[in-house]
């Protein structure tokens, strides 16, 4: 039987809360302060890895030695080798659904928090790869990169709306505001962040908006360049951005690493669940159990004896 169309046909992107989408674009709101995503900038993606920073928040940071050591357990060639079975798509889907679970039910029995914190930077490396950004060699330092995206994010949506409220409905005001929110270049993100600054500091020095009352101060323009330079901090050492066409070499690496991550989580419920410890089961699909190499039928337990 020929496959369906539905199997790779990419399923137009979701209108999000306070914008509209012409051709996967948003128009950027701001609204909820848990976005960076700027204006012409896809989306998709983008949203969960936001979403996916502030689940990750119930697990530690691994220090770099653990991230180290987790990282050297599967080759690059292993990895990629790991992901032939499977598309990475479907795969970060079904580790999003994990990382709500895994975040709901952190201090459940048979979660091994170490473990449980290398499948969240893992799960978080594949989502930035797959939506196009640059990634870092190591997981858990794109993890970072992503913690801080979202830190800042809410500052910038924060102060974006204080300012837009001293703008009033004063047109060469409010289009100046939209301009220094369109930064283009390739560390758009700090960019963004400095051209606020600049715009913010002419308005304080004009002396000709309503800034205070809407808590626009000098310690304002402070804390937007203070976040650029953390951005910027954290993508030095970034790789050369490119933007995955299907399922890239660099991507199955990401991919395969993954499935490795998630195997180990899967065996340890299953094991606590053996142990009558926790009931707590993660969802799969035929995919994702095609690609941790189980068999569904040998992850239940037998039922104990009368």
């Amino acid at each position: 039987m020929a496959k369906k169309a539905s199997t790779t046909t990419k399923k137009p992107a979701s209108k999000p809360k306070g914008g509209k989408t012409t051709n996967g674009t948003k128009a950027q709101k701001g609204e909820d302060g848990t976005g960076l995503l700027l204006e012409g900038e896809p989306i998709g993606y983008r949203g969960e890895l936001l979403q996916l920073a502030s689940l990750s928040a119930a697990f530690e940071p691994l220090p770099a030695a653990a991230s180290a050591a987790f990282l050297a357990q599967h080759p690059a060639d292993a990895c990629r080798k790991n992901a032939e079975s499977t598309k990475a798509s479907d795969i970060f889907r079904a580790a999003m659904s994990w990382a709500r679970i895994l975040a709901e039910k952190s201090g459940s029995p048979g979660l091994h928090p170490a473990r449980v914190r290398w499948f969240f930077d893992c799960t978080t490396a594949l989502g930035s790869a797959l939506a196009g950004e640059t990634t870092l060699p190591n997981p858990s330092d794109e993890a970072t990169y992503a913690d801080v995206v979202a830190r800042t994010s809410k500052l910038l949506t924060r102060t974006t709306r204080k300012l837009g409220e001293a703008a009033g409905s004063r047109a060469p005001y409010k289009e100046a505001l939209r301009a220094a929110r369109a930064s283009q270049g390739h560390d758009k993100h700090a960019l963004v962040f400095r051209s606020l600054a600049a715009l913010t500091k002419k308005w304080l020095d004009d002396r000709t908006l309503n800034l205070a009352p809407n808590d626009i101060t000098p310690s304002t323009v402070k804390s937007l360049n203070d976040a650029a330079k953390e951005l910027e901090a954290t993508i030095a050492n970034r790789r050369a951005a490119r933007q995955a066409q299907h399922d890239s070499p660099a991507v199955n690496e990401l991919e395969g690493r993954l499935l490795f991550a998630m195997r180990p989580l899967w065996h340890d419920l299953r094991e606590a669940r053996e142990d009558g410890t926790t009931n707590l089961v993660l969802t799969v699909s035929p995919s994702l159990l095609r690609g941790l190499g189980i068999r569904r039928t040998k992850e239940k337990p037998d039922a104990p004896e009368a």
